[in-house]
């Protein structure tokens, strides 16, 4: 058997139940998100010992951030597209889960701008991104 297989085996054995959660989201800045390669790369991994993935409370705050609002607002849809491909490229990853829906009411505070759509419930650059690629997902599985 393989590493991993021996991993995947023995974690059947000995555990009853297994969860890793990772809460880096909390803390990426626009300019230091992992690659899209990086985070298919992580996903992978975990789904090589067999392991489901979720990706849960995504927000993406712009705060701190350089450039013009409009430069924030299109890397912020980046970072939201990046996750949710890496996510619908590898079927063990099985959910996609953003924090809040408006930054009106957002835990970080409204001048933080995190969610999808703005304190007007207006949709954002990266609510269009996300759906874009749900509209198209078989173009990137």
């Amino acid at each position: 058997m393989n590493s991993v297989t021996d991993n995947t085996d023995k974690l059947s054995r000995h555990c009853l139940l297994l969860g890793k959660e990772d809460r880096y989201f909390r803390d990426w800045k626009l300019s230091s998100v992992p690659s899209y390669d990086d985070i298919v790369a992580n996903v992978k991994r975990f789904a090589d010992l067999g392991l489901e993935v979720h990706f849960t409370e995504l927000d993406v705050s712009i705060r701190g951030s350089q450039g013009s609002e409009k430069d924030k607002l299109e890397k912020q849809a980046d970072i939201y597209s990046r996750v949710l491909k890496a996510c619908l490229s590898n079927s063990r990853c099985k959910n996609y889960e953003v924090w809040g829906f408006t930054d009106k009411y957002t835990w970080l505070g409204s001048q933080n701008q995190p969610d999808l759509f703005d304190v007007k419930y207006q949709p954002k650059p990266c609510f269009d991104a996300v759906v874009n690629i749900l509209k198209n997902k078989t173009a990137v599985v």
